[in-house]
């Protein structure tokens, strides 16, 4: 009925309201991190060519389905992508790339083939997967299609023709998940790795999905994943973290414990929610104390507190590079003074906190505790306010 249908919606939107509550509850303490990071460029493009766009948008229900499933199964084959569209083709931008992935092209302006072939005169490669019928001079063309419909997502025979058509351009990151129902997206901080470990569907998982959808379009979906996630609400993920790192898991703020595996790789388990993820932040030296570097014992209503923090390794070295770190000032009366504190970061091992008294703030014993949200390690010191 209509109004079965609105309740439904509802919930929906109550569900989605809550999960996005939770990230954001999440988020907000390492946000000033987060901020800081850059996404790198990958070596392997996935084209969008507008011809092909405008010809699958005349079918409203799989206009999208064949770029997402390629996508999908291109990521999961282990590589990151860029999409890059028509325009950025022609602006000569694929030169960038290492190798230009063209899925389920039918239909391609003239000037994009142009442009393509130009870039493989130049030395860049194309690969074309089965599904593709524009003969691109010079080429390379895959036995099958990399994706075309939801039917195909995560289906054997495309992963394998994705797999063998990006195995060689594929690079080791610094974070790798050895299980197929795991995505792992490499960011950069500076000059560190930020990693987000993020949790899908397996291949039997996928296909459990997609007969639900068909049995029943409307709320096959939403009551699958509501089943799946009252069964496993946490997720256990496996990592391979590149030797020289240390892990720390950003949710937990604690470090990831890290065991050999293969090579010179550590392999390691963090937990997300079903269908989320998590960030780990990796450092080239591990967390061992936070210190006060600078004390002051007292300031007078007026004047500016300079306090300074060190983060150090266990060879008694700073910590290199930025670290989320949180300040919480409490009053004489134990009160929080949220003007004082919030998140900061520690860049380099070095923390430094300026707090503007206030002339009408009260006299007494006030404390400032610094707590780094890597580790957990936290530092508290004391001061006296006076008039």
């Amino acid at each position: 009925s209509l109004d079965a249908r609105q309740d439904h919606l509802y919930q929906l939107e109550e569900e989605s309201y809550d999960a996005l509550r939770e990230v954001a509850t999440k988020v907000a303490p390492v946000a000033e991190f987060l901020q800081q990071a850059k996404v790198p460029r990958a070596r392997i493009a996935l084209l969008l060519d507008l011809a092909q766009l405008c010809f699958n948008a005349t079918d409203r229900h799989q206009c999208t389905e064949s770029m997402r499933t390629s996508l999908g199964n291109v990521q999961r084959a282990g590589a990151r992508v860029d999409l890059i569209a028509s325009e950025d083709v022609l602006r000569g931008d694929a030169a960038r790339y290492d190798l230009v992935v063209v899925c389920g092209h039918r239909w391609m302006m003239a000037g994009v083939k142009a442009a393509l072939e130009a870039y493989v005169k130049n030395g860049g490669t194309v690969v074309c997967d089965g599904a593709t019928t524009i003969p691109i001079e010079g080429a390379e063309r895959a036995d099958d299609a990399f994706g075309t419909n939801v039917g195909t997502y995560a289906a054997p025979k495309a992963m394998a023709a994705c797999q063998a058509a990006i195995s060689r351009y594929r690079t080791m990151e610094t974070v790798t998940s050895p299980t197929p129902d795991t995505l792992v997206h490499v960011n950069r901080v500076g000059d560190l790795p930020l990693a987000w470990v993020l949790d899908i569907e397996s291949p039997a998982e996928a296909r459990a999905l997609q007969a639900a959808q068909s049995k029943d379009w409307t709320y096959g979906v939403p009551n699958y994943l509501r089943e799946r996630e009252a069964a496993e609400p946490r997720v256990r993920k496996a990592i391979s973290v590149a030797p020289g790192y240390w892990a720390y898991d950003l949710w937990q703020s604690q470090e990831i414990a890290l065991r050999a595996g293969a090579g010179d790789r550590r392999n390691g388990d963090v937990q997300t929610a079903f269908y989320g993820a998590v960030p780990i932040a990796l450092y080239r030296d591990q967390i061992d104390a936070l210190r006060v570097l600078r004390k002051v014992s007292s300031v007078t209503c007026g004047d500016t507190l300079r306090l300074a923090f060190e983060l150090e390794s266990p060879r008694r070295t700073p910590v290199r590079g930025l670290v989320p770190a949180s300040v919480k000032v409490t009053g004489p009366d134990g009160s929080e003074a949220w003007e004082h504190g919030g998140n900061v970061l520690i860049e380099d091992g070095l923390l430094t906190v300026a707090l503007r008294i206030a002339r009408n703030d009260p006299p007494g014993a006030w404390r400032l505790t610094v707590r780094e949200l890597c580790s957990g390690r936290s530092v508290e010191t004391a001061f006296t306010v006076r008039k």
